[in-house]
């Protein structure tokens, strides 16, 4: 569960920075796997900025999860036309030192992505992404992903 909330607008500059506090739930099954007494609930608090120059995007962000977690990422995008988007990005995820019963080997992962989002109304956009996992074994979760949903933009009314 996750709520995406803007920190900074600055139009002038074309800059933002959110945050985006994330309630994590695991699966039954998923908490099966786990060592024993891992919590199901964990929290986690991206933190994201937004370069804007015109039709393209400088994109960078981390932050860390309860778990042990951190994370960190840089992307690009560009506005083909008024309704589709495109951008790619690079992303890694590691486990600190702090956590010696997990192998160096272990904790580290790196993917990147590609995406689109397409403009249905000014309030509802379609998305879609496929992320590749790269320089990571294959029992630490290599594989592809695609992912894909809908956004609602909620803004309060102008006076």
């Amino acid at each position: 569960f996750r709520a995406k909330i803007a920190a900074l607008n600055d139009v002038k500059r074309g800059l933002k920075l959110s945050v985006s506090p994330t309630l994590e739930v695991l699966g039954s099954g998923v908490l099966q796997s786990t060592t024993a007494g891992e919590r199901r609930a964990h929290f986690g608090l991206p933190v994201s900025v937004e370069l804007d120059r015109g039709r393209a995007r400088l994109y960078a962000g981390g932050g860390y999860f309860t778990r042990g977690v951190w994370f960190t990422g840089a992307g690009v995008g560009s506005r083909v036309n008024d309704k589709l988007f495109v951008s790619g990005g690079f992303s890694r995820s590691w486990r600190g030192s702090d956590v010696p019963d997990v192998p160096l080997s272990d904790r580290d992962r790196k993917e990147i992505t590609g995406s689109a989002s397409y403009t249905v109304t000014p309030q509802v956009s379609v998305y879609g992404a496929l992320g590749r996992t790269i320089a990571t074994l294959d029992e630490n979760g290599a594989g592809t992903s695609l992912v894909g949903g809908v956004s609602f933009f909620f803004a309060p009314p102008r006076k």
